[in-house]
Protein backbone atom coordinates (compact mmCIF):
# COMPACT_ATOMS: atom_id res chain seq x y z
CA UNK A 1 0.00 0.00 0.00
CA UNK A 2 1.28 3.32 -1.15
CA UNK A 3 2.29 5.83 1.92
CA UNK A 4 0.14 8.98 2.35
CA UNK A 5 1.69 12.23 2.74
CA UNK A 6 0.83 14.34 5.74
CA UNK A 7 1.91 17.52 6.02
CA UNK A 8 3.44 18.37 9.56
CA UNK A 9 1.01 21.14 10.65
CA UNK A 10 -2.21 18.34 10.98
CA UNK A 11 0.62 16.31 12.49
CA UNK A 12 0.53 14.93 16.68
CA UNK A 13 3.12 14.77 18.50
CA UNK A 14 3.78 11.04 18.69
CA UNK A 15 3.00 11.21 14.66
CA UNK A 16 6.28 12.79 14.33
CA UNK A 17 8.20 11.02 16.95
CA UNK A 18 8.05 7.83 14.74
CA UNK A 19 9.34 9.38 11.85
CA UNK A 20 12.52 8.90 14.42
CA UNK A 21 14.87 6.21 14.07
CA UNK A 22 14.63 4.08 17.22
CA UNK A 23 18.65 5.26 18.18
CA UNK A 24 17.79 8.94 17.85
CA UNK A 25 14.73 8.04 20.30
CA UNK A 26 17.00 6.05 23.03
CA UNK A 27 19.41 8.62 23.29
CA UNK A 28 16.66 11.36 23.19
CA UNK A 29 14.99 9.46 25.91
CA UNK A 30 18.33 9.43 27.71
CA UNK A 31 18.42 13.10 27.59
CA UNK A 32 15.07 13.29 29.07
CA UNK A 33 16.28 11.29 31.75
CA UNK A 34 14.62 7.61 31.01
CA UNK A 35 15.92 4.35 32.43
CA UNK A 36 17.92 2.20 30.20
CA UNK A 37 15.44 -1.10 30.30
CA UNK A 38 13.24 1.28 27.79
CA UNK A 39 14.67 0.39 24.85
CA UNK A 40 11.53 -0.61 22.62
CA UNK A 41 10.37 2.08 20.22
CA UNK A 42 6.74 2.24 21.10
CA UNK A 43 7.98 2.98 24.74
CA UNK A 44 10.59 5.57 23.84
CA UNK A 45 7.52 7.57 21.63
CA UNK A 46 5.31 7.37 24.71
CA UNK A 47 7.89 8.33 27.49
CA UNK A 48 9.57 11.26 25.02
CA UNK A 49 5.49 12.10 24.45
CA UNK A 50 5.09 13.17 27.70
CA UNK A 51 7.74 15.18 28.43
CA UNK A 52 6.65 17.31 25.88
CA UNK A 53 3.50 18.79 27.21
CA UNK A 54 2.78 21.20 30.04
CA UNK A 55 5.45 21.56 32.76
CA UNK A 56 7.63 18.84 31.48
CA UNK A 57 7.71 20.99 27.81
CA UNK A 58 8.90 24.07 29.56
CA UNK A 59 11.70 22.25 31.38
CA UNK A 60 12.54 20.89 27.86
CA UNK A 61 12.70 24.37 26.11
CA UNK A 62 14.51 26.00 29.69
CA UNK A 63 17.69 23.10 28.81
CA UNK A 64 18.22 24.77 25.12
CA UNK A 65 20.92 27.32 24.73
CA UNK A 66 19.34 30.98 23.82
CA UNK A 67 20.29 30.45 19.86
CA UNK A 68 18.21 26.96 19.63
CA UNK A 69 15.31 28.59 21.73
CA UNK A 70 15.35 31.46 18.92
CA UNK A 71 15.20 28.50 16.16
CA UNK A 72 12.29 26.98 17.72
CA UNK A 73 10.54 30.32 18.02
CA UNK A 74 11.05 31.49 14.41
CA UNK A 75 9.98 27.37 13.70
CA UNK A 76 6.73 27.38 15.49
CA UNK A 77 5.78 30.71 13.97
CA UNK A 78 6.55 30.12 10.16
CA UNK A 79 4.06 28.97 7.99
CA UNK A 80 5.01 25.72 7.10
CA UNK A 81 6.68 24.72 10.63
CA UNK A 82 9.95 23.48 9.08
CA UNK A 83 13.35 25.30 10.39
CA UNK A 84 14.65 27.61 7.44
CA UNK A 85 18.44 27.44 7.79
CA UNK A 86 19.56 29.75 5.33
CA UNK A 87 16.87 32.54 6.89
CA UNK A 88 18.07 31.95 10.07
CA UNK A 89 21.65 32.19 9.35
CA UNK A 90 20.71 35.98 7.58
CA UNK A 91 19.34 37.11 10.58
CA UNK A 92 21.14 35.43 13.48
CA UNK A 93 24.62 35.12 11.96
CA UNK A 94 24.98 31.51 13.05
CA UNK A 95 23.06 28.16 13.29
CA UNK A 96 22.25 25.99 16.31
CA UNK A 97 23.58 22.95 17.67
CA UNK A 98 21.89 19.92 16.60
CA UNK A 99 24.56 17.56 17.47
CA UNK A 100 24.62 14.46 15.44
CA UNK A 101 23.00 11.18 14.49
CA UNK A 102 23.26 8.50 16.82
CA UNK A 103 23.43 4.82 14.89
CA UNK A 104 23.61 1.65 16.30
CA UNK A 105 27.04 0.79 15.19
CA UNK A 106 28.46 3.53 17.98
CA UNK A 107 25.46 3.43 21.05
CA UNK A 108 27.96 4.01 23.23
CA UNK A 109 29.52 7.56 21.88
CA UNK A 110 29.26 10.81 24.01
CA UNK A 111 27.79 12.71 21.83
CA UNK A 112 24.68 12.42 19.55
CA UNK A 113 21.53 14.56 18.34
CA UNK A 114 20.79 17.63 20.56
CA UNK A 115 17.05 18.16 21.88
CA UNK A 116 16.62 20.85 19.63
CA UNK A 117 16.91 18.50 17.20
CA UNK A 118 14.22 16.36 18.68
CA UNK A 119 12.33 19.23 18.53
CA UNK A 120 12.99 20.84 14.74
CA UNK A 121 14.16 17.59 12.99
CA UNK A 122 11.97 16.64 10.50
CA UNK A 123 9.56 19.58 10.70
CA UNK A 124 7.52 20.65 13.75
CA UNK A 125 4.12 18.61 14.26
CA UNK A 126 1.16 20.89 14.30
CA UNK A 127 0.09 20.00 18.28
CA UNK A 128 3.97 20.77 19.49
CA UNK A 129 4.18 23.87 18.21
CA UNK A 130 -0.05 25.34 19.63
CA UNK A 131 1.82 23.87 23.17
CA UNK A 132 5.35 26.02 22.41
CA UNK A 133 2.99 29.00 21.52
CA UNK A 134 1.47 29.03 24.69
CA UNK A 135 4.56 30.27 26.20
CA UNK A 136 7.29 30.98 23.49
CA UNK A 137 7.29 34.47 22.48
CA UNK A 138 6.94 35.48 19.05
CA UNK A 139 10.43 36.20 17.95
CA UNK A 140 10.89 39.93 16.63
CA UNK A 141 10.37 40.54 12.83
CA UNK A 142 13.95 40.83 10.73
CA UNK A 143 15.03 44.57 10.42
CA UNK A 144 17.44 46.71 8.44
CA UNK A 145 19.11 48.65 10.99
CA UNK A 146 19.80 52.24 9.33
CA UNK A 147 22.88 54.46 10.94
CA UNK A 148 22.37 57.65 11.58
CA UNK A 149 25.66 58.23 13.62
CA UNK A 150 27.49 61.54 13.09
CA UNK A 151 30.85 58.95 13.70
CA UNK A 152 29.26 56.85 10.78
CA UNK A 153 28.93 60.36 8.51
CA UNK A 154 32.41 61.66 9.25
CA UNK A 155 34.02 58.22 8.37
CA UNK A 156 31.85 58.84 4.95
CA UNK A 157 33.53 62.66 4.59
CA UNK A 158 36.77 61.06 5.42
CA UNK A 159 36.57 58.65 2.85
CA UNK A 160 35.87 60.76 -0.05
CA UNK A 161 39.34 62.93 1.25
CA UNK A 162 41.01 59.26 1.47
CA UNK A 163 40.30 57.03 -1.39
CA UNK A 164 42.63 54.47 -0.10
CA UNK A 165 41.04 53.99 3.13
CA UNK A 166 37.64 51.61 3.82
CA UNK A 167 34.60 53.44 2.78
CA UNK A 168 31.12 53.05 4.10
CA UNK A 169 28.65 52.66 2.01
CA UNK A 170 24.51 53.22 2.80
CA UNK A 171 23.53 50.56 1.50
CA UNK A 172 20.69 50.23 3.66
CA UNK A 173 19.25 53.68 2.39
CA UNK A 174 19.34 52.30 -1.13
CA UNK A 175 17.19 48.86 -0.04
CA UNK A 176 14.71 51.06 1.04
CA UNK A 177 14.56 53.37 -2.26
CA UNK A 178 14.56 49.89 -4.18
CA UNK A 179 11.66 48.84 -2.01
CA UNK A 180 9.55 51.83 -2.65
CA UNK A 181 10.13 51.64 -6.48
CA UNK A 182 8.88 48.31 -6.12
CA UNK A 183 5.71 49.12 -4.70
CA UNK A 184 5.20 51.93 -6.46
CA UNK A 185 5.62 49.50 -10.01
CA UNK A 186 2.72 47.09 -8.30
CA UNK A 187 0.42 50.27 -7.24
CA UNK A 188 0.51 51.72 -10.64
CA UNK A 189 0.04 48.21 -12.42
CA UNK A 190 3.14 47.97 -13.89
CA UNK A 191 4.24 44.64 -12.14
CA UNK A 192 1.87 41.99 -10.99
CA UNK A 193 3.04 39.70 -8.42
CA UNK A 194 1.87 36.07 -7.98
CA UNK A 195 -0.31 35.15 -5.05
CA UNK A 196 0.82 31.84 -4.38
CA UNK A 197 4.96 32.34 -5.29
CA UNK A 198 5.88 36.32 -4.12
CA UNK A 199 7.03 36.62 -8.04
CA UNK A 200 6.74 39.10 -10.18
CA UNK A 201 4.65 37.51 -13.13
CA UNK A 202 5.94 36.89 -16.53
CA UNK A 203 3.35 38.91 -18.03
CA UNK A 204 5.39 41.63 -16.26
CA UNK A 205 8.20 40.84 -16.82
CA UNK A 206 9.91 41.81 -20.11
CA UNK A 207 11.95 38.68 -20.90
CA UNK A 208 14.62 40.03 -23.70
CA UNK A 209 15.67 43.29 -21.84
CA UNK A 210 18.42 44.20 -18.88
CA UNK A 211 18.40 46.99 -17.21
CA UNK A 212 20.91 49.20 -16.14
CA UNK A 213 21.76 51.26 -13.02
CA UNK A 214 24.07 53.35 -11.54
CA UNK A 215 26.86 52.82 -13.96
CA UNK A 216 29.14 56.42 -15.38
CA UNK A 217 30.07 54.36 -18.41
CA UNK A 218 26.86 52.63 -20.17
CA UNK A 219 27.81 51.48 -23.44
CA UNK A 220 26.26 52.77 -26.95
CA UNK A 221 23.88 49.81 -26.93
CA UNK A 222 22.19 50.76 -23.89
CA UNK A 223 19.16 53.62 -24.37
CA UNK A 224 18.33 55.86 -21.61
CA UNK A 225 14.73 55.27 -20.20
CA UNK A 226 14.72 58.30 -17.91
CA UNK A 227 16.15 59.45 -14.55
CA UNK A 228 14.64 57.65 -11.42
CA UNK A 229 14.04 60.18 -8.26
CA UNK A 230 13.31 56.68 -5.56
CA UNK A 231 16.68 55.37 -7.74
CA UNK A 232 18.44 58.45 -7.74
CA UNK A 233 19.73 56.87 -10.64
CA UNK A 234 19.60 57.19 -14.64
CA UNK A 235 17.94 53.73 -16.05
CA UNK A 236 19.08 52.06 -18.97
CA UNK A 237 18.03 49.25 -20.97
CA UNK A 238 19.28 47.14 -23.61
CA UNK A 239 18.62 43.70 -25.60
CA UNK A 240 19.16 41.57 -23.43
CA UNK A 241 23.69 39.49 -23.82
CA UNK A 242 23.72 37.94 -20.10
CA UNK A 243 21.91 34.80 -19.18
CA UNK A 244 19.23 35.42 -16.50
CA UNK A 245 20.91 32.93 -14.22
CA UNK A 246 23.53 35.04 -13.43
CA UNK A 247 24.91 36.28 -10.04
CA UNK A 248 28.36 37.86 -10.24
CA UNK A 249 30.80 40.86 -10.46
CA UNK A 250 32.68 41.41 -13.14
CA UNK A 251 33.70 44.11 -15.80
CA UNK A 252 30.12 43.45 -18.02
CA UNK A 253 29.46 47.18 -19.25
CA UNK A 254 32.05 49.51 -20.32
CA UNK A 255 34.73 48.14 -18.55
CA UNK A 256 33.93 48.89 -15.39
CA UNK A 257 33.14 46.40 -12.55
CA UNK A 258 29.52 45.48 -12.42
CA UNK A 259 27.18 43.56 -10.92
CA UNK A 260 25.16 41.51 -12.59
CA UNK A 261 22.11 39.60 -11.01
CA UNK A 262 19.13 37.64 -12.40
CA UNK A 263 15.96 36.91 -10.55
CA UNK A 264 16.17 35.16 -7.75
CA UNK A 265 14.56 31.89 -9.28
CA UNK A 266 16.70 31.78 -12.30
CA UNK A 267 19.84 31.90 -10.07
CA UNK A 268 21.08 28.55 -7.75
CA UNK A 269 19.61 30.70 -4.95
CA UNK A 270 16.41 30.09 -6.02
CA UNK A 271 14.67 32.17 -3.19
CA UNK A 272 14.66 35.84 -2.24
CA UNK A 273 17.11 35.46 1.34
CA UNK A 274 19.88 33.59 -0.40
CA UNK A 275 19.86 36.03 -3.16
CA UNK A 276 19.94 38.90 -1.15
CA UNK A 277 22.32 37.99 1.15
CA UNK A 278 24.73 36.94 -1.80
CA UNK A 279 23.78 40.26 -3.61
CA UNK A 280 24.77 42.23 -0.23
CA UNK A 281 28.03 40.48 -0.40
CA UNK A 282 29.11 41.27 -4.20
CA UNK A 283 28.20 44.78 -3.18
CA UNK A 284 30.75 44.55 -0.25
CA UNK A 285 33.38 43.58 -2.31
CA UNK A 286 32.58 45.59 -4.86
CA UNK A 287 32.73 48.54 -2.74
CA UNK A 288 35.99 47.75 -1.21
CA UNK A 289 37.75 49.00 -4.76
CA UNK A 290 35.45 51.60 -5.96
CA UNK A 291 33.77 54.48 -4.57
CA UNK A 292 30.54 53.49 -6.44
CA UNK A 293 28.31 50.06 -6.74
CA UNK A 294 27.09 49.72 -10.81
CA UNK A 295 24.01 47.28 -11.26
CA UNK A 296 22.99 45.81 -14.30
CA UNK A 297 19.38 44.08 -13.93
CA UNK A 298 18.49 41.20 -15.49
CA UNK A 299 14.97 40.49 -16.79
CA UNK A 300 13.63 36.89 -17.06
Amino acid sequence: MALQYKPVQGMSINEGLERENAENLKWYARLLGANKKIIRKPQLIDFISAHLTGDRLREVWSRLDEIQQAAVAETIYSKNLRFDETRFKAKYGLLPSFGTEHYYYRAHAKHGPTLARLLLHHGMPGELAERLKEFVPQPAPTQINISTSDRDHEGLEHAENEPNEETIIEMEQAAQRDLKVLLRLIKEGKLRVSDKTGFPTGVSMKPEREFLIRHPQPSKDFTLIGYDSLLKSDVYFRKRVFGTNLLATFPAVGGVSTIVIGQAENTDKKTSTPWAVTVLHEHSINCRTLNQTFTLRLKR
